[in-house]
């Protein structure tokens, strides 16, 4: 565009140019017209002279006339050619006007089209923009998610160690405890000593349900304890033939959570108490309801399992006998304390601080 116009800017400078020659031309046509005026005046004048003056002047003057009207019609030629040529220029100008009217017409059309697309672009790119940046804030928030979890998760594992010490700690004082229990038992007789061991049994899967019941959980810190007697009953029914549809249960806990070491004792003294309804409460065909609730009051856990059975024998209602001094030992080691109510059936209730 801009050679298109400065060859545009040179013709318009010839043109000028050549104008102004014509001007100069034309002027001095006009000052020899002039001078041919006053020659004619003073040829006027000297009409009153003498007849052969005259026609000297005259002769001078025809020549000089002719030479002048010669030189006229060279003018008018020349004048004509440079009106001719004034002419094809000012057309060609006109058609290069014309030509570069249109080619601005046209460049702003494209740069209308361009200033369009530039907009669209930058609507485009600040659309683009927008998201990068909002994925930037997600990848932010995900990565300070992750530093989270990650920390949560160290956290979690020096907890696990930490539990996994203190359970192994447990669980060597509750084999200590089995080992004493069994060797209490040798001095019973022999006839006993498959229940005996039955029941061992079950005191030590009492122990694996709670190593079972932390590993399935989120928070290692914790044992759910409706999830965890639940299963526990499940498995004694299971174990020693119970039907549910004769000794029917009643379990009401919410949201009782422990720590691992108040779970196990609180598993075994459970694990106890229902083995004695199982065993002691009912005779053969005989319906009852054994009921297990437990309460969270924030400062203390308290426990009541009960059933309408035919009571506990005499020989084991002074907590001396094997089964019940084992509970009173271990409620005495969370400074607990046990009521046993024989009013109607057995009814054992536990107080426990948190």
């Amino acid at each position: 565009m801009a050679e298109v116009e400065s060859k545009f800017k040179e013709k318009l400078l010839a043109l000028e140019k050549n104008n102004k020659t014509m001007d100069n031309n034309l002027s001095e046509l006009k000052q020899q017209l002039k001078s041919l005026n006053n020659q004619n005046s003073i040829l006027r004048e000297r009409t009153k002279k003498p007849v052969a003056e005259f026609n000297i002047e005259r002769d001078v003057f025809t020549t000089k006339l002719i030479e002048m009207k010669s030189l006229e019609k060279s003018l008018s030629k020349k004048i004509m050619e440079w009106e001719l040529k004034y002419n094809k220029d000012l057309e060609k100008f006109q058609k290069n006007e014309q030509f570069l009217k249109e080619y601005i017409l046209d460049l702003k059309d494209t740069n209308n089209s361009l200033l369009i697309k530039k907009k669209q672009l930058d609507n485009r790119l600040n659309l683009k923009l927008k998201k990068f940046n909002k994925d930037k804030k997600e990848l932010k928030i995900d990565i300070k998610e992750l530093k989270s979890e990650n920390r949560h998760i160290s956290d979690s594992i020096k907890d696990k160690n930490s539990l996994i010490t203190e359970m192994n700690v447990q669980i060597n004082d509750n084999l200590s405890n089995i080992s004493s229990l069994m060797g209490i038992q040798s001095a019973y007789i022999i006839e006993e000593l498959a229940d005996k061991f039955k029941d061992n049994q079950n005191y030590i899967n009492s122990i694996a349900r709670i190593h079972q019941t932390l590993n399935e959980s989120n928070d290692l810190r914790y044992v759910n304890l409706s999830e965890y007697v639940l299963n526990m009953v499940d498995e004694l029914f299971l174990a020693y033939g119970i039907d549910k549809r004769i000794l029917k249960t009643q379990i009401t806990i919410k949201d009782v959570l422990l720590d691992p070491k108040t779970a196990f004792n609180c598993g075994l003294i459970i694990n106890e108490l229902v083995l004695n309804t199982i065993k002691h409460a009912f005779s053969d065909k005989m319906e009852g309801l054994l009921e297990i609730e437990i309460k969270d009051h924030n400062d203390y856990l308290k426990m009541k399992i009960s059933d309408n059975g035919v009571g506990i024998p005499k020989k084991f209602q002074d907590m001396e006998s094997i089964g019940l001094k084992m509970v009173d030992t271990l409620v005495r080691q969370l400074d607990g304390t046990i009521q046993l109510n024989l009013n109607s059936g057995t009814e054992f209730k536990i107080k426990i601080p948190k």
